[in-house]
């Protein structure tokens, strides 16, 4: 496996994972996942920005989802939005339903979460195990995402290129949530 950031992932990540929850996300929701994944990509494959980025969307996509139903699981709420349709729909906060501007980010192990440079709202930040196991590594400010940018955690050069985004790697600042009225408070705050 090639690890591009292994050094930087052991210094800035691993030492935060003691202690976080860790996730395991059952098969029937697996399963449901893994359809919505498929129908969301048929439906994409027309958009302009799709078709230029379309490297590993289906992990991509899936990655995020699973992340989504493990807080839905750890916090006990409904979050992920089972609608197919246009991007420019979906573009808003994953906590919406919940009445909170807070997006989600989850990221595969070994990589780093990718955030607007222009910070738009606080992100809660996961990290994917394997295709079911999700860590919650906690909530992060816009000001924690602000100060803790580096366009160098980027992969792909079409993104970087974009510049309107970049890696997160403040795993250090983040706030670990104990529960949903925890985050309301914290959000709050």
């Amino acid at each position: 496996m090639n690890l591009p950031f292994k050094e930087e992932y052991n210094q800035l990540v691993t030492p935060f994972v003691e202690g976080k929850p860790r996730i395991v996300v059952g098969d029937d929701m697996i399963a449901r996942i893994h359809k919505l994944v498929q129908a969301i990509i048929e439906r994409k494959k027309g958009e302009a920005h799709h078709k230029i980025d379309y490297n590993n969307e289906y992990k991509r996509f899936y990655t995020g989802l699973l992340g989504e139903a493990a807080l839905e699981q750890f916090l006990g709420i409904k979050i992920i939005d089972w609608s197919v349709g246009d991007s420019s729909a979906f573009n808003e906060a994953d906590m919406k339903k919940s009445g909170l501007d807070i997006g989600i980010k989850t990221v595969e192990e070994w990589k780093f979460p990718i955030i607007h440079k222009q910070v738009k709202r606080p992100e809660l930040i996961n990290v994917r195990l394997d295709d079911n196991t999700v860590v919650f590594f906690g909530y992060a400010s816009m000001t924690t995402l602000k100060n803790n940018q580096d366009d160098k955690f980027i992969l792909s050069p079409l993104l970087k290129a974009r510049n309107t985004k970049t890696g997160f790697y403040g795993f250090s600042e983040l706030i670990q949530i104990t529960d949903f009225e925890h985050l309301k408070k914290i959000y709050q705050a």
